[in-house]
């Protein structure tokens, strides 16, 4: 059941980052759909299935503090990322200059500083970073900060 759940999950902010793509480019739907469709390969339909990839150990991402554990499927337009941010880590601060990223918390609390401005988001919580935006995500809690992440050219 804990599997479905988070395909689920990926599922409905891989569509939510599509639809905001969409809306926001109007006459650009078709060519991202072209380009989503030519990247992806062959054995890849709808379904991304993160519990089956090794996840990466980065250290002080966009100069955050501690290390984040990340598994990422990425097809040239868009990542798809499931990303564990261990208690007194953080992702650093960064702008959104090219895409935007959703980023909807599934375990525990993240600190998220969007354009300065901090705010807690709780697990079934999402956080929008538009295009020319920026944020850092941090945990602050005694628990794992475990959130799904899409980020989107635009």
């Amino acid at each position: 059941m804990k599997n479905t759940k988070s395909q689920l999950f990926v599922c409905a902010l891989a569509m939510l980052a599509f639809a905001m793509v969409s809306c926001q480019n109007g006459n650009r739907t078709q060519s991202t759909e072209k380009a989503i469709a030519e990247n992806t390969p062959r054995e890849v339909t709808s379904t991304i299935d993160l519990n089956e990839m090794e996840a990466q150990t980065i250290a002080n991402f966009k100069d955050g503090e501690g290390e984040i554990y990340m598994k990422m499927f990425q097809d040239g337009e868009t990542r798809i990322m499931l990303c564990t941010v261990p208690a007194g880590s953080s992702v650093g601060y960064h702008t959104h200059d090219t895409n935007m990223e959703v980023i909807l918390v599934q375990q525990g609390t993240a600190t998220i500083a969007f354009d300065g401005v901090e705010q807690d988001y709780s697990a079934g919580q999402v956080h929008y970073c538009p295009k020319g935006h920026g944020h850092s995500i941090s945990n602050h809690a005694d628990e794992d900060l475990v959130i799904y992440n899409v980020v989107s050219l635009q």
